[in-house]
């Protein structure tokens, strides 16, 4: 079952299109039995189908424009100096302020490779705590000490900052109606 479907939100005080987007849903179903007519008169009617595909396309869309919670795995380095491993132990249990202290001092080590990740590492702590300016900062300054990592952390934090906005756009309405 394919569905085909072009949303469009509009604002009516300004009059303008919110958000339009177009959007091709596919969806299967099966049924089974000792002929094809068996098993096509085990399958829903056209009517059931049709709106189960139609449902599922609305989630879809619901997805796209409602703000989700979703949980991401996030590496980080754990070695390099005795610090650095002190902090897995940290984050582990879910210190981050004291990790954060630590990783802030490492990041001025005069061994550049603790100090790189630790940069890093102070990105993902800005980041874990909606600092997503901050967290850019450092993942930038880990990428130009050499950081492989980084570029590609940059590239998310920057798609986390452009949703973040994005977020805080849909709700403006919201906080104006409250």
């Amino acid at each position: 079952m394919n569905v085909y479907c072009i949303w469009r939100i509009y604002d009516l005080r300004s009059k303008t299109i919110v958000d339009e987007y177009t959007q091709e849903f596919n969806t299967s179903f099966s049924g089974s039995g000792a002929t094809q007519a068996a098993a096509e008169a085990n399958l829903p009617n056209r009517s059931t189908m049709v709106q189960r595909a139609g449902v599922q396309a609305g989630q879809a869309y619901a997805i796209r424009i409602s703000p989700q919670w979703i949980w991401v795995a996030r590496d980080y380095y754990k070695k390099g100096s005795p610090a650095l491993k002190q902090c897995k132990r940290l984050v582990q249990n879910n210190n981050w302020k004291t990790a954060t202290d630590i990783w802030d001092k490492e990041a001025t080590s005069a061994d550049q490779k603790v100090a790189m990740r630790a940069s890093y590492n102070m990105a993902l702590a800005a980041e874990q705590s909606g600092q997503l300016d901050l967290a850019l900062e450092w993942a930038n300054r880990a990428a130009t000490m050499g950081d492989k990592r980084a570029p590609r952390y940059v590239a998310i934090l920057q798609q986390r900052k452009y949703e973040q906005q994005r977020l805080e756009e849909q709700m403006k309405g919201k906080k104006e109606q409250n």
